[in-house]
C-alpha cells in the first residue's frame, strides 16, 4: 500500500508524512535559503531518496538522494516550476516555467519549449514509466510530449473556469489526468474518479486552491493536494489525512 507524503512544504523547509510513509520525506530539507522558495519536490520510485528544487534551481536532497546538480547562480529566462526523478533515481529532470527542460545525472534530454513563445506558462511535469519520455503542462491546459510520452489531449482550445495547475501520468502511459486550480479534473484516456468542485458542493467544504495532484500506480485513484496541505482521495486511492502546511507545493508517495 502507497503512503502519502506531503512533499516539501516551503515554510520551514519540512516535509510532512501522512500514513506512516517511509524516510527520507520526513526529513528536513536544508540548504533551500538564497535561491527564492521550494517550489517542487520528487522522489525515487522505492521512496528511499527525495530531492527538491527551489524557484532558483538550487537542488536539496534527502535520504539516499545523491545531487546531480542545479541551477543555482545561473541565468534563468523564467523561474524554476518542477522537478522529476528517473524511478531508480540515478537523475532528474528540472522543468522552468518558460518550458525549459535541464537533465541531470542520468536523465536524458527529450525536447523544451524554451525556444518557444508559449501562450501561458508551465506548471508541472509527469513521466513516463521508463523514464524515456515526459509530458509537462501549461496554464491553459496546453500538453507538450517528448520521448515515449504520446499526447493524449489537452484543454488549449477550451476557455477555462480556472486555470491547471498540474498533471500525473497512468503508469502505463495509457493516458493522463489534469486539475485545475480550483480542484476541476480533465482525464484523457484515463478514468474519471471525481473532482473537488462537486465534492465542495455536496459536502459544503471550503474553497482551496489546488496546487498538485498525483495518481496511483493501478490507476484507478488520484490525490489533490490544497495549497494549505490538505489532501483529498478519489477512487482507490486511500486517505491518509493532511498536512499543517500553510503553504505546501508538492506530493509525493511511498512505501
Amino acid at each position: 500500500m502507497k503512503r502519502v507524503a506531503i512533499a516539501c512544504l516551503a515554510v520551514g523547509g519540512m516535509v510532512a508524512t501522512l500514513g506512516g510513509a517511509n524516510a527520507p520525506l520526513g526529513a528536513e530539507v536544508t540548504g533551500n535559503t538564497g535561491s527564492g522558495p521550494v517550489v517542487a519536490a520528487t522522489s525515487n520510485a522505492s521512496g528511499t531518496a527525495g530531492w527538491t528544487v527551489t524557484a532558483g534551481g538550487q537542488v536539496s536532497t534527502t535520504g539516499s538522494a545523491h545531487n546531480y546538480g542545479g541551477l543555482a547562480g545561473f541565468p534563468l529566462r523564467a523561474p524554476i516550476v518542477g522537478i522529476a526523478a528517473l524511478p531508480s533515481g540515478n537523475g532528474y529532470w528540472l522543468l522552468g516555467a518558460d518550458g525549459g527542460v535541464f537533465s541531470f545525472g542520468g536523465a536524458h534530454f527529450y525536447g523544451s519549449t524554451g525556444n518557444i513563445h508559449l501562450n501561458a506558462p508551465v506548471l508541472d511535469l509527469t513521466l513516463t514509466s521508463d523514464g524515456k519520455g515526459y509530458w509537462f503542462v501549461a496554464a491553459d491546459g496546453g500538453v507538450f510530449s517528448y520521448g515515449d510520452a504520446r499526447f493524449h489531449g489537452s484543454t488549449a482550445s477550451i476557455k477555462l473556469v480556472q486555470p491547471v495547475r498540474s498533471m500525473t501520468a497512468a503508469l502505463n502511459g495509457s493516458g493522463y489526468w489534469m486539475v485545475a486550480t480550483d480542484g476541476g479534473i480533465f482525464a484523457f484516456d484515463v478514468p474519471f474518479e471525481g473532482s473537488l468542485p462537486n465534492v465542495r458542493a455536496l459536502f459544503g467544504l471550503p474553497y482551496v486552491d489546488s496546487v498538485r495532484m498525483r495518481s496511483l500506480p493501478s490507476n484507478d485513484g488520484y490525490y489533490i493536494l490544497g495549497i494549505d496541505g490538505t489532501v483529498s482521495a478519489f477512487g482507490n486511492a486511500k486517505y491518509f489525512g493532511s498536512g499543517n502546511a500553510g503553504w505546501a507545493v508538492d506530493l509525493m508517495q511511498a512505501p
